[in-house]
């Protein structure tokens, strides 16, 4: 595969192979929903500052170690877009607070329907900002999963100060993913990977001292987990949107409400009634359209090359 393939996976260029970044944006989000359920177990003991801190510090050491394998550190860690990468840290350090309180008092299920907004902000900002082409069969992804986050999430139900938080959250996350887009035409995804989460280091160090809580040592394997899978799944973001286009990908965050679902019925007993098991369905289906016609796309133009 095109991922494992070294002068693919870590160039500084984007790649028109859509299909392979749709499903690496599929195992990202459930990588990342499931690094979140430990974190949610967690944020019952832990300040959330500290909770963001720990997290992002744990991240580093697999990081390192991946960096160290690549051989030359000053070639793979050059940096070409400066100001990019500065507004991109500041998206990302604020979203990750914003995202880690509102899932101190929000159920998986209710984050990931409300981020549903996300895709809406990502194909904004992907036309203002890459000038990216929305296709008919792109709309038509988003609209059919837009019903089925409709169903899941049962408007009519209470709207919080949460609720906005999470909402506000989407649109920096939105920035933050449109921003990577930018910065994989010349950066190195670890270098991206690596600069957010030292980032959240240097920035909630301050706090973290102020509002430390000792940890057992069986919490620090739970966030040596969690940190684990989550920086795979940022990794793995960063390489998708390397392959595919952000717009391509926006619709693929509503996939969040689904292993939220999933996880919230075995682990905290929420079971899923008949609109979010129908919602669930249309939101499967509509990214399987979105697959099959970015399928049909990568042939035509392999075609079209040949």
């Amino acid at each position: 595969m095109a991922l494992f393939n070294k002068n693919i996976a870590f160039s500084r260029t984007w790649h028109d192979k859509a299909p392979l970044g749709i499903w690496l944006m599929i195992i990202s989000v459930l990588v990342h929903v499931t690094g979140t359920v430990f974190e949610k177990k967690l944020l019952g003991i832990y300040p959330v500052l500290q909770m963001a801190f720990v997290r992002a510090l744990l991240r580093l050491p697999p990081i390192f170690s991946a960096l160290i394998k690549q051989g030359d550190l000053k070639a793979v860690l050059a940096v070409r877009q400066p100001l990019c990468h500065l507004l991109r840290l500041t998206a990302y350090v604020s979203y990750n607070c914003c995202m880690l309180y509102a899932l101190s008092k929000a159920s998986l299920v209710t984050i990931g329907s409300l981020q549903y907004v996300t895709p809406f902000f990502t194909i904004g900002f992907s036309v203002w900002i890459l000038k990216e082409q929305i296709t008919k069969h792109k709309w038509i992804a988003i609209a059919i999963s837009f019903i089925g986050v409709l169903l899941t999430i049962q408007p009519g139900g209470e709207f919080t100060a949460i609720s906005l938080l999470i909402i506000f959250a989407s649109l920096i996350g939105s920035l933050n993913k449109i921003l990577i887009r930018k910065l994989v035409s010349t950066e190195h995804s670890l270098t991206i990977t690596l600069f957010g989460n030292a980032a959240m280091v240097v920035a909630l160090l301050p706090f973290a001292i102020i509002y430390w809580i000792p940890l057992s040592w069986f919490d620090l394997s739970c966030f040596a987990l969690a940190g684990i899978l989550t920086a795979s799944a940022q990794y793995l973001s960063v390489q998708a949107l390397r392959f595919a286009e952000a717009s391509t990908l926006a619709p693929l965050d509503c996939t969040s409400v689904i292993w939220g679902a999933l996880f919230d019925c075995f682990i905290w007993a929420v079971i899923p009634n008949g609109y979010m098991i129908l919602g669930t369905s249309i939101i499967i289906a509509g990214n399987l359209y979105l697959l099959k016609t970015a399928r049909n796309s990568d042939a035509l133009a392999r075609s079209v090359k040949k």
